[in-house]
């Protein structure tokens, strides 16, 4: 049985920086063994965390780490039906 799709709310943009040290690449071009350095938001209050999986294969995830810093527009929510919601 396939998990239900999250809710989704849009929000404020926020830009994100991420600072990487990549240490291979294949003959394709993908890039791997990568590592995060540092990560930096517009909005310091937000916070994110930035995750490499090293089986991933060159996937990359962000998480915000704070709701405080987020700035949720007043647009409706989605119909969708959830878990229970941390953000909102």
């Amino acid at each position: 049985m396939a998990n239900a799709p999250l809710a989704k709310r849009t929000i404020k943009p926020i830009k994100i920086v991420v600072e990487f040290e990549v240490t291979q690449i294949n003959e394709n071009g993908t890039f791997s063994k990568i590592t995060v350095i540092k990560a930096a938001t517009s909005n310091k209050d937000a916070g994110v965390k930035v995750s490499t999986p090293p089986q991933g294969g060159g996937s990359i995830y962000l998480k915000a780490v704070n709701p405080e810093g987020i700035s949720f527009l007043s647009e409706a929510e989605t119909t969708v039906k959830s878990a229970p919601k941390k953000f909102f």
